[in-house]
């Protein structure tokens, strides 16, 4: 599973860096500005993230891709792109 991840982001990556100028891929960064309170802000390239769940979890199909979504949004912000979702990632309603 994981093989098959790092080719699908490799085929992301080739398409994605024509979006974007040779700088921009250069510094990784394809905005910056500076906040009134002073805080730097950067924008970065896109990068393909991914949850996927390797096993039946205890969880119905109508709230799999929401738990599924918050954990892809919980590891945006990091430096991981890939997760294998268990039952103990799962928030119950």
């Amino acid at each position: 599973m994981v093989k098959l991840f790092e080719e699908a982001q490799e085929i992301f990556r080739k398409k994605v860096s024509t979006y974007y100028s040779r700088k921009d891929l250069a510094k990784g960064v394809i905005l910056s500005y500076d906040r009134e309170d002073g805080e730097k802000v950067n924008f970065g390239l896109m990068k393909l993230i991914a949850v996927v769940a390797d096993k039946k979890l205890r969880i119905k199909s109508n709230h799999l891709i929401r738990n599924m979504a918050r954990l892809c949004d919980a590891i945006e912000g990091t430096e991981d792109e890939f997760m294998v979702m268990r039952n103990d990632m799962i928030l119950r309603d």
